[in-house]
């Protein structure tokens, strides 16, 4: 520092002309003189806070806010926000945390410093951003002019292990002090043999010099003594009269024995301090862990442990037993400050303070802005950017209901809240339909579904079946209780996601159910070589014959049974067939038509084994149309000796 250089002090006259240098001109002479002042007044050094532990994640190093001033006599005020490696790093929860998991900060000694530093405001160019930045140099750099130790940091990694270790050194911190080579030292020779009602006031340690014993008469009242270090006394012996009734904390370091006369106990107040032995088993904690406080005391007949829990103090109380270790547990939602305190006959004798950090999982977070006064809409949406939420999924909506309700926000409020941040899509309905007596659907499969629910309704608009199915499932049958009236049936599938919090809807679709037509209701006829008949009988059954010989069989032969649809439904029968095609090169085959309004016809294959005395069953539906033709075919052929074709063919209505 040149003190001497001369400090430019703009001028003002009348109708001067003010340019943005005259203003910098007058700023830059404020700011000179008072980092002048600081430099005479202050050594570099830290004035208050900045204090460094190792934070609460593997890897981080906890830095809280504080003061510190640089060689220049400038302010470095820690307080929001800071720089380190060209990032913001922002306050969070009272702290700042700088990450030193990358693998360049491995198994090397470091120096951490903090600097003074100002940006330009991206937004407001007419200002500076003033704020500190932290800097990492290995631990060999000196540390320069205009920058203020905080530690050294060893960070060492196990092989083999994921866990980083820093181990923090302090000593190198160095604290702000008053610059005593411009402020004179006293002599012991200058001070006089003073009486102490000569001396008003209290008297500040640092203004004492090393005195004799003799230079001291009469009595001081204690109001006058200042808190003293025993090396502020170098030789002689006070006389026992000399010296008031005494606190213990009015004295701090150790007297010389023979310094020390005899003296009654009518001088000593109080008790001197009673340690009170307390261990907490984890000073920092993820989530909603318990912290273990051990304690003991030897003397105290009781024991006092105070808080603030909920926007409340909460006070637990000891006085059986104290000597003997005692164990109490605390679930703290928020970093937190304990004070353990011991008394004597309603005397304080000793007083602890330990805090606790909490990192906080989202019910303890939303539970500290909910005793903070914020409302729930606020309070979610920084929940969300606190914990990086968005977008939701369905097990952080889960979390997000459990913690709200628990840190005592309205559960519906939650629910309406997160109803506008779970995209949850409408099935699609892709077939419905009617057969057998069966309603078969099938739908697509959507994105966050636990569930999906199926509503039928008959021909009246009324439900007649609420089915729920869970999300591996997209088709279904439904077998209505009885058979259905025929007319219109409509189904809609919604999707349900978190219970019934989300759901949403598909669009309905229609499946038209036809009137069943009895196989009797037709006129039957029939096409075909050899000899064909059709017999009817009473129980509702049609059976189809024919017989045919001789070598016209070894080409194919077509028999058709068929009959005009008088009406348009659905036919239900079962069918039973038997025949003889012969041995070689046998061919057989019944198909079921139906034609219609396109030229296109609808045909079902009859399913049976082929070859020798042949035959087979099963059930059929098939929709017959007002007008058109519907019926059987029956071809066959072989190339045996033996030139038959025969069989027959009943039908029978499903019913019967």
């Amino acid at each position: 520092m040149n003190s001497e250089s001369p400090i430019a002090k703009q001028r003002y006259y009348d109708e001067q002309l003010l340019t943005p240098e005259d203003f910098q001109r007058e700023q830059n002479f404020h700011i000179a003189n008072r980092e002048l002042q600081n430099q005479l007044l202050l050594k570099s050094g830290i004035l208050m806070g900045l204090t460094i532990q190792v934070g609460p994640t593997h890897g981080q190093v906890q830095i809280m806010p504080g003061v510190a001033i640089d060689n220049s006599g400038r302010l470095i005020n820690l307080t929001d926000s800071a720089k380190f490696n060209n990032a913001n790093v922002l306050r969070q929860l009272g702290q700042f945390l700088l990450n030193l998991s990358d693998q360049q900060y491995y198994n090397k000694h470091w120096l951490l410093t903090l600097e003074y530093n100002e940006e330009e405001d991206p937004t407001n160019l007419s200002q500076w951003k003033v704020i500190p930045k932290f800097k990492l140099t290995l631990s060999t750099t000196e540390v320069s002019h205009d920058q203020v130790a905080l530690a050294t940091l060893n960070v060492t990694t196990t092989q083999g292990e994921s866990s980083i270790n820093i181990e923090i050194d302090s000593s190198i911190r160095v604290k702000a002090v008053i610059a005593t080579e411009h402020i004179p030292d006293l002599k012991a020779e200058q001070i006089p043999s003073l009486s102490p009602e000569k001396i008003t006031g209290i008297l500040k340690a640092e203004q004492i010099p090393n005195l004799p014993a003799s230079k001291i008469e009469g009595d001081f009242s204690i109001e006058q003594i200042p808190d003293l270090s025993a090396a502020k006394i170098t030789s002689g012996q006070f006389n026992a009269d000399q010296i008031p009734s005494l606190s213990p904390e009015k004295i701090t370091g150790i007297l010389k024995a023979e310094q020390i006369p005899n003296l009654p106990a009518s001088k000593i107040e109080g008790d001197f301090s009673i340690d009170i032995k307390f261990h907490l088993d984890k000073p920092n904690i993820n989530g909603e862990e318990t912290v273990t406080l051990t304690w003991s005391s030897q003397l105290a007949d009781k024991m006092v442990l105070e808080y603030i829990f909920e926007n409340k103090i909460q006070k637990q109380e000891w006085t059986a037993n104290l000597d003997q270790e005692k164990t109490y547990d605390l679930t703290p939602y928020q970093t937190s400050t304990y004070t353990l305190t011991t008394y004597k006959e309603t005397n304080v004798q000793d007083q602890k303070q330990f805090v606790v950090q909490v990192i906080p999982n989202e019910f303890q977070f939303l539970k500290n802005l909910y005793y903070g006064g914020w409302d729930l809409s606020n309070a979610l949406e920084s929940c969300f950017k606190r914990y990086h939420l968005l977008p939701l999924t369905k097990e952080s909506i889960v979390t997000l209901i459990d913690a709200a309700k628990r840190a005592n926000y309205s559960e519906e409020g939650t629910l309406n809240f997160l109803k506008g941040y779970l995209e949850l899509a409408s099935p699609v309905i892709t077939s419905f339909s009617y057969t057998g007596s069966v309603f078969r659907i099938t739908w697509n499969t959507v994105q966050n579904a636990d569930n999906y629910e199926l509503e039928l309704f008959n021909n009246s608009d009324q439900i007649i079946n609420s089915t729920k199915v869970n999300s591996t499932i997209n088709s279904l049958e439904i077998t209505p209780v009885q058979s259905p009236e025929p007319g219109i049936y409509k189904i809609q599938v919604r999707t349900i996601a978190i219970s019934v919090i989300f759901s949403s809807w598909s669009n309905q679709q229609i499946c038209k159910i036809e009137p069943t037509i009895s196989i009797k209701d037709f006129n039957w006829q029939v096409t075909g070589p050899g000899t064909t008949s059709i017999n009817s009988s009473n129980n509702n059954s049609i059976t189809f014959n024919y017989s045919l010989a001789g070598d016209i069989v070894h080409q194919e032969q077509t028999w058709k049974y068929s009959a005009t649809s008088s009406k348009t439904g659905v036919v239900k029968f079962n069918w039973k067939y038997s025949g003889f095609h012969g041995w070689y090169q046998v061919k057989a085959e019944i198909n079921a038509f139906s034609k219609g309004l396109s030229e296109e016809e609808q045909t079902q294959k009859l399913s049976f084994g082929v070859g020798g005395s042949m035959g087979g069953e099963g059930q059929l539906l098939i929709k017959v149309n007002q007008g058109y033709e519907f019926g059987f075919v029956i071809t066959g052929s072989n190339f045996d000796s033996d030139t038959r074709l025969l069989g027959n063919l009943t039908i029978t209505d499903h019913n019967n």
